[in-house]
């Protein structure tokens, strides 16, 4: 994506989500609702699951764990974008932090935050303030 040029882009189009009972991962405390939802949106997202696409990007404050995912793992060489989280909101980008959504995020030590601009499409490159290229 990066060698592209297309930026930081979502897998997804929409930000809202209706749970199921039997959506894989769910449990009755992770702090689902009924209805179609953003929280919704938050808690299938981090999931991590096909099934759970969304217009959001994770991302984390830790730039361990931004590596671990940028090396798909420590399998390949990858880019870590270092975003300024004081611009977002100027640049129509919304952040939701998983951990106060539920208390049950799969994967904690991320500290996952899920961004999502305004039109649900690539966040603005105006967000990134550096790109550091990283090796497993």
């Amino acid at each position: 994506m990066h060698e592209s040029g297309e930026g930081l882009g979502p897998k997804g189009t929409v930000f809202k989500k209706i749970m199921h009972l039997d959506t894989p991962g769910l449990f009755c405390d992770t702090g689902w609702t009924f209805d179609d939802s953003e929280e919704n949106a938050i808690i299938g997202h981090q999931l991590n699951s096909g099934a759970h696409i969304t217009s959001g990007v994770s991302t984390t404050p830790h730039f361990d764990r931004a590596k671990h995912y940028a090396t798909s793992g420590s399998t390949s060489a990858g880019i870590v974008y270092k975003i300024d989280r004081s611009r977002l909101r100027s640049c129509g980008v919304q952040e939701h932090v998983v951990s106060t959504y539920t208390d049950f995020p799969t994967y904690p030590e991320d500290d996952e935050v899920i961004l999502v601009h305004r039109n649900h499409g690539t966040l603005p490159s105006t967000i990134v303030i550096e790109t550091i290229p990283v090796d497993p």
